[in-house]
Protein backbone atom coordinates (compact mmCIF):
# COMPACT_ATOMS: atom_id res chain seq x y z
CA UNK A 1 0.00 0.00 0.00
CA UNK A 2 1.49 3.31 -1.10
CA UNK A 3 1.91 6.19 1.33
CA UNK A 4 0.22 8.48 -1.18
CA UNK A 5 -2.91 6.34 -1.38
CA UNK A 6 -5.85 8.57 -0.35
CA UNK A 7 -7.11 6.11 2.27
CA UNK A 8 -3.64 5.73 3.79
CA UNK A 9 -3.22 9.51 3.87
CA UNK A 10 -6.56 9.92 5.62
CA UNK A 11 -5.79 7.24 8.17
CA UNK A 12 -2.35 8.77 8.83
CA UNK A 13 -4.12 11.71 10.46
CA UNK A 14 -4.75 9.53 13.51
CA UNK A 15 -2.65 6.37 13.05
CA UNK A 16 0.98 5.54 12.43
CA UNK A 17 2.15 4.45 8.99
CA UNK A 18 2.01 0.71 9.64
CA UNK A 19 -1.50 0.68 11.02
CA UNK A 20 -2.76 3.02 8.30
CA UNK A 21 -1.30 0.78 5.59
CA UNK A 22 -2.64 -2.38 7.23
CA UNK A 23 -6.16 -0.98 7.45
CA UNK A 24 -6.10 0.38 3.92
CA UNK A 25 -4.90 -2.98 2.59
CA UNK A 26 -7.52 -4.84 4.61
CA UNK A 27 -10.21 -2.64 3.08
CA UNK A 28 -8.80 -2.99 -0.42
CA UNK A 29 -8.68 -6.78 -0.14
CA UNK A 30 -11.99 -7.13 1.73
CA UNK A 31 -10.10 -8.95 4.47
CA UNK A 32 -12.07 -11.04 6.90
CA UNK A 33 -9.72 -10.11 9.73
CA UNK A 34 -7.01 -7.58 10.53
CA UNK A 35 -4.39 -8.16 13.23
CA UNK A 36 -3.69 -5.09 15.36
CA UNK A 37 -2.64 -4.45 18.95
CA UNK A 38 -2.75 -0.65 19.02
CA UNK A 39 -5.94 0.58 20.72
CA UNK A 40 -6.49 3.49 18.33
CA UNK A 41 -5.90 1.23 15.34
CA UNK A 42 -8.36 -1.35 16.66
CA UNK A 43 -11.01 1.30 17.27
CA UNK A 44 -10.55 2.70 13.78
CA UNK A 45 -10.71 -0.77 12.23
CA UNK A 46 -13.99 -1.52 14.00
CA UNK A 47 -15.44 1.82 12.85
CA UNK A 48 -14.48 0.79 9.31
CA UNK A 49 -16.43 -2.45 9.75
CA UNK A 50 -13.36 -4.69 9.96
CA UNK A 51 -13.02 -7.66 12.29
CA UNK A 52 -10.02 -7.24 14.56
CA UNK A 53 -7.89 -9.63 16.56
CA UNK A 54 -4.79 -8.84 18.56
CA UNK A 55 -1.80 -10.88 19.61
CA UNK A 56 -3.53 -12.18 22.73
CA UNK A 57 -6.58 -13.19 20.72
CA UNK A 58 -4.34 -15.15 18.37
CA UNK A 59 -2.84 -16.97 21.36
CA UNK A 60 -6.32 -17.85 22.64
CA UNK A 61 -7.29 -19.26 19.23
CA UNK A 62 -4.01 -21.18 19.03
CA UNK A 63 -4.52 -22.80 22.43
CA UNK A 64 -8.13 -23.73 21.66
CA UNK A 65 -6.97 -25.29 18.38
CA UNK A 66 -4.31 -27.31 20.19
CA UNK A 67 -1.46 -25.51 18.44
CA UNK A 68 0.10 -24.43 21.73
CA UNK A 69 -0.13 -26.05 25.15
CA UNK A 70 0.11 -23.01 27.42
CA UNK A 71 -0.36 -19.28 27.07
CA UNK A 72 1.08 -17.88 30.32
CA UNK A 73 4.78 -18.23 29.43
CA UNK A 74 4.13 -16.64 26.05
CA UNK A 75 2.40 -13.70 27.73
CA UNK A 76 5.38 -13.35 30.06
CA UNK A 77 7.78 -13.30 27.15
CA UNK A 78 5.70 -10.80 25.18
CA UNK A 79 5.44 -8.52 28.21
CA UNK A 80 9.18 -8.72 28.82
CA UNK A 81 10.20 -8.09 25.23
CA UNK A 82 7.64 -6.20 23.25
CA UNK A 83 4.07 -5.76 24.39
CA UNK A 84 2.50 -3.99 27.35
CA UNK A 85 -0.25 -6.16 28.80
CA UNK A 86 -2.57 -4.80 31.47
CA UNK A 87 -2.86 -7.06 34.53
CA UNK A 88 -6.64 -7.30 34.12
CA UNK A 89 -6.28 -8.33 30.48
CA UNK A 90 -3.67 -10.95 31.33
CA UNK A 91 -5.96 -12.39 34.02
CA UNK A 92 -8.95 -12.42 31.66
CA UNK A 93 -7.02 -14.14 28.85
CA UNK A 94 -5.60 -16.79 31.15
CA UNK A 95 -9.05 -17.45 32.63
CA UNK A 96 -10.46 -17.77 29.11
CA UNK A 97 -7.96 -20.52 28.28
CA UNK A 98 -8.21 -22.25 31.67
CA UNK A 99 -4.82 -21.27 33.03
Amino acid sequence: MSEDDPLVMGLRETLDAGEAAALALACQRSAELVLLDDVRGRQTARKMGLNVKGTLGVLVVAKRAGLIEVVAPLLDRLAAEALWIADELRTRVLAEVGE
